[in-house]
C-alpha cells in the first residue's frame, strides 16, 4: 500500500495552509471512493491526502435573495430533506441531466 501522510483539518483556514504548505503532491478527497482505487491500483502517488469530511461549514445550506447556497460537501439526501422547505418556486436539478460520462456514481444516479 502507498505511503501518505493523511490530515483532516476542521476549518478552511487550517485545509488553505495545507495546500499552500504541500502544494502540487496534494490531493483533495471528500469521500475518496474513486481515488482511494486509483491509489490501490498505483495510478496515482499522493503524498499527501486532505480529508474536507471535518470541515462543517462544507456541509451549509443557506438561503439569501432568493437562492439556496449549498456547501461542496452537501449531501443528495440532505438536498432531499430541504426540498419544498423554500419558495416552491425554486425547482433542485438531479442527477438526470448529469453530462455524458457524469459526475455521479451509479449507485447515486439510482437515487435521484
Amino acid at each position: 500500500m502507498a505511503r501518505f501522510d493523511y490530515f483532516e483539518p476542521d476549518h478552511l483556514d487550517e485545509l488553505f495552509d495545507l495546500l499552500a504548505r504541500y502544494g502540487e503532491d496534494t490531493r483533495v478527497i471528500a469521500g475518496g471512493q474513486s481515488l482511494l482505487i486509483m491509489i490501490r491500483q498505483g495510478l496515482v502517488r499522493p503524498g499527501v491526502l486532505i480529508s474536507l469530511d471535518k470541515i462543517s461549514s462544507l456541509r451549509q445550506i443557506s438561503y439569501k435573495d432568493n437562492e439556496i447556497i449549498l456547501g461542496a460537501m452537501v449531501t443528495l439526501g440532505a438536498c432531499a430533506l430541504i426540498h419544498g422547505r423554500f419558495d416552491p418556486s425554486l425547482e433542485f436539478t438531479w442527477g438526470t441531466r448529469n453530462p455524458p460520462g457524469g459526475f455521479l456514481s451509479r449507485a447515486v444516479r439510482k437515487c435521484s
